[in-house]
């Protein structure tokens, strides 16, 4: 099993390759696409280094195998979301990266966590749902279903 760490600084062009992986989302990254989500992960590194509600974990000691984020939103849920490098599938990181952002949020105290996933992604339907139940279809996105868990 990987090692579970704190991003750092010097991950973030690994994790951003992981996020540009053509199996990571619904669509090809543009460039435009890449400039955001390298913003996105410097801006999340940012915040979760300065001790805001949001953690920001990898897999992997030297290679960033995977990478998983949660933060805390205005309605006071955890939102997840977890990016596992193609060549590293199959091994269980995600699972061993959901575990340990929901250890990390529940040490806050009480509260929610979310997932929010394509029904047609069924390796990660069902990896989080050993975690979060699935509740439904999620209202803010057509065509994506809601896991949701509360402690």
């Amino acid at each position: 099993m990987s090692v579970i760490r704190p991003a750092q600084a010097a991950d973030q062009e690994q994790i951003v390759s992981i996020m540009s992986e053509p199996t990571f989302g619904d669509f090809m990254m543009t460039r435009r696409d890449r400039a955001m989500a390298t913003e996105l992960v410097r801006v999340c590194l940012e915040h979760s280094l300065s001790g805001q509600p949001l953690h920001f974990l990898v897999a992997g000691s030297d290679e960033v195998q995977g990478f998983g984020i949660s933060r805390l939103g205005a309605d006071k849920v955890w939102d997840i979301q977890i990016g596992v490098a193609e060549k590293f599938r199959g091994r269980q990181l995600g699972q061993a990266l959901v575990s340990a952002l929901l250890e990390a949020a529940k040490a806050r105290g009480p509260g929610a966590a979310r997932a929010v996933i394509h029904p047609d992604n069924v390796g990660s339907v069902k990896m989080t749902s050993r975690f979060l139940p699935r509740t439904g279809p999620f209202a803010k996105l057509h065509g994506f279903d809601e896991f949701y868990v509360a402690w």
